[in-house]
């Protein structure tokens, strides 16, 4: 079915009159739960479960010492998938704070409300995204389209054993920019705790291989950020597509964009 943003009626406000954009509390986002499918509500419990089984496989499947595992491309590529994966809990499942789906409707009301100017007239509460286009994000991109490229790495191999390193330049971006700069202007936000993590670990591992190399990685992740955020939920906003096609910018971009560098 379509997503929040669609499935209400348009509001009666205009640049001139534009939607009031309230500061969002600990209900806020229990709130902009109601409503919403069983998966769209419980999505990131898969990823707290599925973050220490996929760590611990990293650690059983491959061979060495840690300081060996850590030089070893494929280790450091599927890292950033339980990396990530617990970002998401953080943003999505419970903060610090111990607040309830917090990241949404702090990201629509600052954020999202200063790039996506639709928002202004369609309303801030489920604009720029919704539970249904923050499913699909987060699925698509992390669940799929990192452990895609991490499959295409393997299945490749030779130059493109590297091709995790790029899921850590999408990461950095959206640990520093998403969060990490957020949270010195504007105060905490969901999941700026595990972005100091996340940011340190990803500069580390991209590092190792020189300034190229790992412009290249933050290229990917400006890139990654631009086409599957900025330009897909655009699109979609806009309304010349379903929030689904949202789920192709994604996976198109996590897999695509490192190949093509």
């Amino acid at each position: 079915r379509a997503g929040f943003l669609f499935a209400q009626p348009m509001a009666p406000y205009s640049p001139s009159n534009p939607a009031p954009n309230p500061a969002p509390t600990a209900m806020s986002g229990p709130a902009l739960l109601e409503g919403a499918d069983w998966f769209d509500a419980n999505w990131m419990w898969f990823s707290a479960v599925l973050c220490p089984l996929s760590l611990l496989a990293i650690c059983l499947a491959s061979t060495g010492s840690t300081a060996q595992k850590l030089r070893n491309p494929y280790v450091v590529g599927w890292l950033s998938v339980p990396f990530y994966l617990s970002h998401q809990v953080e943003e999505h499942g419970y903060d610090v704070r111990g607040w309830r789906y917090a990241f949404v409707p702090g990201f629509n009301h600052g954020v999202g409300a200063t790039l996506f100017k639709e928002c202004q007239n369609l309303g801030h509460t489920a604009c720029p995204v919704d539970p249904k286009m923050t499913t699909y994000i987060n699925v698509a991109a992390i669940w799929m389209g990192f452990s895609v490229t991490m499959l295409l790495a393997h299945y490749l191999g030779g130059r493109y054993a590297h091709l995790g390193f790029f899921s850590w330049g999408t990461s950095i971006v959206n640990a520093f920019g998403g969060h990490l700069l957020p949270w010195v202007f504007d105060g905490y936000n969901a999941g700026a705790v595990q972005s100091i993590f996340m940011f340190v670990f990803g500069v580390f591992f991209i590092s190792q291989h020189g300034c190229r190399f790992a412009s290249l990685c933050l290229l990917n992740g400006l890139l990654f950020h631009g086409i599957a955020f900025g330009a897909g939920v655009n699109i979609v906003l806009k309304g010349f597509a379903p929030q689904e096609v949202e789920v192709l910018f994604c996976v198109g971009s996590a897999t695509l964009i490192p190949l093509a560098l």
